[in-house]
């Protein structure tokens, strides 16, 4: 029976919430890293463009006016208008009905499209699917990450990595290791590193990030992961940031 190894790795920026309107500046501020904010399943993401547009919104309402243009009464409803013209016209001489149009411009900005984290594709060794599921796949090694962001205005942002790999039998620890650690290592710490630059150009302070990383199995059973574990993603950063 095949089992599925699992490994979590959560690193979690301390004392660094972020609002609704902040995740959107967040996608502009990656985007220009080359990384895309997008849902699980949005397929046309890379012609999404973040950051701040103008729109302009048309409005229309409908007046009586007396004989110096004066506004009498202004409803957005047509029929509104025309009913209180019936009956204030028959007491009140030269009044008139017209159509008003305002036109207003403001700034906005492009809303996020969801959590998912697409990196430049010339800048990581997995192959990135743009399908139902949208994750990094090592095919050779049947090993498939995940990786994606959160975060509000009361719980710190994060980013998530899940890898999963999937055996036709129980194996060594060292061959685990080598799937769910060694392989996407490289992948992880650019990825990191332009996460943290993103959120840096946010004012956002990142050094004092709190790691979780942990295993699991189809069973459910967990371990904690070893200290040179979460040391070797960290240096794996580190070693992106220097280049």
């Amino acid at each position: 029976m095949p089992i599925i190894y699992e490994r979590n790795f959560i690193i979690e920026y301390n004392n660094c919430k972020i609002t609704d309107a902040q995740k959107n500046i967040l996608a502009e501020k990656l985007q220009a890293n080359d990384v895309i904010a997008h849902s699980w399943v949005t397929n046309n993401f890379k012609d999404i463009t973040y950051g701040e547009y103008e729109q302009t919104e048309t409005t229309t309402s409908y007046q009586i006016v007396d004989e110096d243009n004066n506004v009498i009464y202004e409803s957005e409803y047509n029929f509104h208008t025309a009913d209180v013209f019936d009956q204030i016209g028959k007491f009140i001489g030269g009044l008139s009905r017209q159509e008003q149009t305002t036109e207003t411009t403001s700034k906005k900005w492009k809303q996020i499209d969801g959590s998912r984290l697409c990196f430049d594709e010339g800048l990581i060794e997995a192959y990135y699917t743009n399908g139902y599921n949208h994750n990094y796949y090592y095919e050779d090694e049947g090993v498939i990450m995940k990786v994606s962001f959160n975060g509000s205005h009361y719980s710190n942002i994060q980013l998530e990595f899940k890898i999963t790999w999937e055996a036709d039998r129980v194996q060594r620890p060292q061959i685990i290791e080598d799937k769910l650690v060694k392989l996407p290592l490289n992948d992880m710490g650019v990825m990191q590193n332009l996460f943290e630059i993103s959120l840096n150009n946010m004012g956002y302070y990142t050094e004092d990030a709190i790691v979780h990383c942990y295993f699991e199995t189809k069973t459910e059973t967990k371990s904690e992961c070893s200290p040179d574990i979460v040391k070797m993603v960290r240096d794996a950063r580190n070693k992106e940031e220097e280049e």
